[in-house]
């Protein structure tokens, strides 16, 4: 059954237009180390050594904060009556 599932959603975008809108507003409503981690990991694909050592933090507060800000970020997109993808759908992705 998931794998049919799977293979339905296989051409599908993850997020559409308004989704990455609301993604980047949520983005701006983060503190900002927490959305300077999470340019630098997941739009520029540092390691945690390299953001450790450029933002002067642990490689701990850099673990921390990307559990942080991708929890918050994820609250704020589902709390958007316009975020296409459901609390299940997130999780799936």
């Amino acid at each position: 059954m998931e794998l049919t599932k799977n293979i339905e959603d296989a051409g599908k975008p993850l997020f559409t237009g308004t989704d990455y809108e609301i993604v980047r507003s949520g983005l701006k409503q983060l503190p900002a180390v927490h959305q300077m981690i999470l340019l630098l990991r997941y739009w520029e694909n540092h390691s945690l050594t390299e953001i450790s050592e450029k933002l002067g933090l642990s490689i701990q507060s850099i673990e921390e904060g990307i559990r942080e800000a991708t929890q918050t970020l994820k609250q704020i997109c589902l709390n958007d009556t316009n975020f296409s993808r459901s609390e299940q759908q997130f999780q799936a992705a």
